[in-house]
């Protein structure tokens, strides 16, 4: 079975998805009054630097966070037009782009036919996508409008779709660089309705204009603050480096795999055959993975390494790896799957040349379970998961306002569970 399955897929009711879905966004206002996490206050620093002018504000900013001033600069324009506090401009940025991603996710799901609003709300429910979506932070919203870009891409037959989507892609790229490694999902729609060559034209606009937007906010940077891309403190804290590349990829498709569950585990042993020998390769993984160096970044289990020790999560995540790598060997029929795979597998292997850490992964992780459903009979445990879902983020709220934000200072690397 390839991206797009067969008819019988579709869901029994073009009004039941987008009416599920709408709840969905709806309920994330909840969201909106949870306690704010230590991280926010970066950027909420940020955007009052844009109603006030004032610079210290934002070299606050620039030495506690690595991102653009994008995501505060909306916050900010958002608070201004609303008349309400940066702090909820910034989380409005989120639930905006909540909505926005439920809607670019519904269109592509039901472009490839695997089996309706369930999948959808399975991704939109799980815990690393929703919690992050009720932050105002950089994490979400480069991810919402990046796969709302894809799905008016894949779904463009004109210049006018083509404009658009390169626009909206743009703008999540500036929103976070992280985005432009989803620039090759823009030509692999699962569908034949375009040809080659629109798909290679389509992908260059999206490239030029993404380029030329960049290019434009780092000129401005520039002037203003003297730097290219982001502050020379995290050009050092986040630059490129060959150390631990090995074990960040091995962490980085664990922990994808351990995110995109049961989606993944249910695709690796989809096949019968060799179900043993796949359980063996799993168990010798982990084995391996007690001997791999420790990850640098935030590759680790939190307060869970402090009680089980930190090698516990080394073994899990290389255990987990092996299913990573098996369950996107599960029935790659057309070029159109392989280069799916390949652009999975290059988005954990280049990120993994840099300081590492799970929330990255929100940009893949919706692709990645897109992919995986296309493969097997996700609607079987679909329900399940989404009242699973429901439930952990019921107790990540609870906890949220109970425990309340970590110190700032506690933030990041310098976290010490």
């Amino acid at each position: 079975m390839s991206l797009s399955a067969s008819a019988h897929d579709r869901s029994p009711s073009r009004h039941a998805g987008p009416f599920a879905l709408g709840v969905l966004v709806v309920a994330h206002l909840g969201t909106l009054w949870l306690p704010f996490v230590n991280q926010e206050s970066a950027f909420n620093s940020a955007a009052r630097y844009f109603q006030t002018g004032d610079a210290a504000l934002v070299q606050a900013y620039f030495e506690s966070d690595a991102n653009t001033l994008v995501l505060a600069a909306v916050g900010a324009a958002l608070a201004h037009v609303l008349g309400i506090s940066v702090d909820w401009g910034c989380r409005l940025v989120s639930l905006i782009g909540f909505a926005v991603m439920a809607a670019g996710l519904h269109a592509i799901v039901t472009q490839a036919r695997i089996g309706g609003w369930l999948i959808s709300a399975a991704i939109m429910l799980n815990p690393l996508i929703w919690v992050f979506a009720g932050r105002g932070t950089a994490d979400f919203p480069p991810m919402a409008f990046a796969l709302a870009a894809i799905a008016i891409c894949w779904r463009a037959q004109g210049p006018a779709m083509v404009l658009a989507g390169a626009g909206v892609f743009a703008f999540a790229a500036a929103l976070k660089y992280h985005a432009v490694l989803l620039l090759p999902l823009i030509a692999l729609a699962p569908t034949g309705t375009q040809s080659v060559k629109f798909r290679g034209v389509m992908l260059g606009i999206v490239v030029a204009l993404t380029g030329c937007v960049l290019a434009v906010y780092n000129v401005a940077v520039f002037k203003a603050f003297g730097f290219w891309l982001t502050a020379p403190k995290w050009v050092t804290e986040h630059g490129l480096t060959t150390q631990h590349v090995l074990t960040n990829v091995v962490h980085y498709g664990g922990f994808l795999a351990l995110l995109a569950m049961p989606f993944s585990l249910q695709s690796t042993m989809a096949d019968p055959r060799g179900r043993m020998l796949k359980l063996a390769a799993i168990a010798l993984a982990g084995l391996v993975g007690a001997v791999l160096p420790s990850s640098s970044g935030e590759m680790n289990f939190g307060p869970f390494d402090r009680w089980v020790g930190a090698g516990v999560s080394g073994v899990v995540l290389a255990g987990l790896f092996a299913v990573f790598v098996l369950s996107l060997l599960n029935q790659p029929h057309t070029v159109r799957d392989r280069a799916m795979i390949g652009v999975i597998a290059l988005f954990v292997v280049v990120l993994s040349f840099s300081r590492p850490a799970q929330r990255y992964l929100i940009f893949m992780l919706p692709f990645y379970v897109v992919y995986l459903s296309a493969r097997i009979e996700a609607r079987r445990f679909a329900a399940v998961l989404v009242a699973l879902c429901i439930a952990l983020n019921l107790v990540s709220a609870v906890t949220q306002i109970y425990f309340r934000p970590a110190a700032s200072e506690n933030f990041g690397a310098a976290r010490r569970w």
